[in-house]
């Protein structure tokens, strides 16, 4: 095995701390400094200079039991099943792949995932391979014994965090999806605005407003941040397609 610490333009000791970890294990932990900003360069980076045939990763904020590579990865060992994780689309936090299946489906989109780029939602780099991987037919196995320990930090707990993610989540989704080709030069987005305004909207805030429990009524009122999330994205790449019509 090997580790490969990714740095995306850090401001903190993290080429120092890596080369000390490089000194004390030599061949086993390796310093990549990836200068484009954001976490999908910096992915897709130690993608290419991974030396292994499985692919394993973890954030830079939990802890992994000792078993955790061991367990997440022993099923990985023949062509069976494309990667590790949940039967939904995996989190990037805890998941693994065969490198193979990056030669054959791409990389992680630029164009998600956290970066310095307010247009560019923070979100579903991950997830977005994972459903890529399963749309192609590829096989990913959940594997419960693969362990991670993830800190949630104070302003994490709170009600707006919550509905500040969901809202960027909804943004996500959007770009996920594509923009779609206009209809009678109208752009596309703009349906989109029409039908989720009309439809998932509607429902989640009626659902919202009629819940009984506090619990409900919280889960519907992030659901509906969500749609309010995909009605502002689709509203920018459709204010933006009308620009650069001109």
């Amino acid at each position: 095995w090997e580790v490969l610490v990714v740095d995306n333009n850090s401001r903190d000791q993290t080429h120092d701390v890596v080369e000390e970890f490089c000194r004390r294990y030599p061949g086993r932990f390796r310093y990549l400094f990836e200068p484009r900003q954001g976490k999908s360069h910096a992915l897709n980076s130690g993608i290419r200079e991974a030396r292994g045939d499985i692919l394993a990763f973890m954030d830079d904020d939990v802890t992994v039991q000792p078993t955790w590579l061991q367990n997440l990865t022993a099923a990985l060992h023949n062509k069976d099943w494309a990667g590790a994780e949940l039967d939904w689309a995996p989190y990037g936090t805890n998941m693994a792949f065969r490198k193979s299946m990056f030669e054959s489906h791409g990389g992680f989109r630029t164009d998600l995932g956290p970066g310095p780029d307010e247009n560019i939602p923070r979100f579903n780099e991950d997830t977005e391979f994972g459903r890529r991987l399963k749309s192609a037919g590829e096989r990913l196995r959940y594997e419960p014994l693969a362990i991670v320990y993830h800190g949630v930090p104070e302003n994490r707990r709170r009600k707006e965090y919550f509905l500040d993610w969901y809202f960027g989540f909804g943004r996500a989704l959007v770009h996920e999806g594509g923009r779609g080709r206009d209809v009678w030069g109208i752009p596309r987005p703009y349906f989109g605005i029409l039908k989720t305004g009309t439809t998932s909207m509607i429902e989640l805030t009626l659902r919202w407003m009629l819940a009984v429990k506090p619990q409900q009524r919280f889960f519907y009122k992030a659901l509906v941040w969500r749609e309010a999330g995909r009605i502002a994205e689709m509203y920018r790449l459709a204010s933006r397609a009308k620009e650069q019509s001109k």
